[in-house]
């Protein structure tokens, strides 16, 4: 089948992609899975910046995804905060999709320094369909393909919302914190 990923910087409206496809999706038929490192909300399901609430399994792995996605017997796989998997997302994708199943993925494709986000590029690559997404600049209004970190943090994973991040274009980035 094929796998789609949606990306861009944060509130561009990722989340509510896969929220899309999972309420059109014929009951029983699809599944949506998110990294237990996001404890934004609870545990078994994902919740969009425009507050709705998507049902979904809370896996350590991407491993996990897999093994949950053959047992249902799912022909539709949405997978949240791709980024935070690491690299064997990528081959559950493709091991999901040559065996049957349509994978839509949310991801930032960068990070707050405006560098690829881990192993996301080389998801794209593999990738049927990307669509990149943007945001609405905090600062202008414009077009924003960023997202600025608002603290003061050096790892790369920190996981957050509107407290921690804010959209950007690239005029009004503005670096560092």
């Amino acid at each position: 089948m094929s796998i789609t990923v949606f990306c861009g910087p944060m509130f561009a409206g990722k989340s509510e992609s896969l929220r899309q496809i999972v309420e059109t999706s014929v009951p029983g038929t699809c599944g949506a899975f998110k990294p237990s490192t996001d404890t934004r909300d609870a545990p078994e399901e994902f919740v969009t910046h425009d507050g709705h609430h998507v049902p979904c399994a809370c896996v350590q792995t991407a491993g996990d995804i897999l093994t949950l996605s053959r047992d249902a017997g799912l022909k539709r796989v949405c997978i949240e905060e791709a980024q935070f998997f690491g690299p064997a997302v990528i081959q559950v994708c493709r091991e999901l999709s040559d065996g049957g199943v349509d994978v839509f993925v949310s991801c930032l494709d960068m990070d707050s320094n405006r560098l690829p986000f881990g192993c996301i590029g080389d998801l794209m690559a593999v990738a049927d369909r990307v669509v990149k997404l943007r945001s609405r600049c905090a600062v202008c209004g414009g077009p924003a393909t960023y997202s600025r970190r608002k603290v003061a943090v050096a790892s790369q994973t920190f996981i957050g919302g509107e407290e921690s991040y804010e959209p950007r274009c690239g005029t009004c980035w503005g670096g560092e914190p």
